[in-house]
């Protein structure tokens, strides 16, 4: 099963239509980098598109985030494979320890790829950083991803009122 597909897609556009997107006439499209380690195989970004990517392991959402612009090389293909930036998947697997347990530090990039599915949504630069913000938090809402937003792993505190 596919978490992110052609459907999610359209989904996408329609709630970005609601939000005042115009139609665009380029599209996005879906590269999957499937979990083993002959499979999930890094390759570049194209010149002309920005990223909202979504690592899952199994049925679980482990961090949902985006590239683009000069810095886009190293963060799409292997900034979430190791601990040298801020916020990376590298860095929420060694600190949550419940997933890779046991994993040291100079085997998370193989862990990563051996146990991770990666999801890229390719999206035309055409359709501006606004846009690629707006998917990326799109999905953040829809896939309530563990390792996002609120510190690796913490739960997000209600602010309902009870009554």
């Amino acid at each position: 099963m596919n978490m992110i597909t052609n459907d999610t897609l359209e989904e996408i556009l329609k709630a970005a239509a609601i939000a005042g997107f115009p139609k665009r006439p380029e599209s996005m499209t879906i590269e999957v980098w499937k979990a083993g380690a002959d499979s999930h195989i890094p390759k570049s970004l194209k010149k002309d598109h920005t990223a909202v990517y979504v690592y899952t392991c199994g049925a679980e959402v482990l961090k949902v985030g985006q590239c683009g612009g000069k810095n886009s090389y190293t963060c799409y293909v292997y900034r979430h494979h190791n601990t040298k930036h801020p916020s990376t998947l590298a860095k929420s697997l060694l600190k949550d320890g419940t997933m890779a347990i046991g994993i040291q530090k100079e085997q998370v990039a193989q862990w990563i790829k051996e146990n991770t599915t990666r999801y890229n949504i390719h999206i035309p630069v055409s359709f501006g950083n606004y846009f690629t913000s707006f998917v990326e938090g799109y999905l953040i809402l829809k896939l309530q991803p563990r390792f996002e937003r609120y510190g690796d792993g913490a739960k997000q505190v209600s602010t309902t009122n009870p009554e």
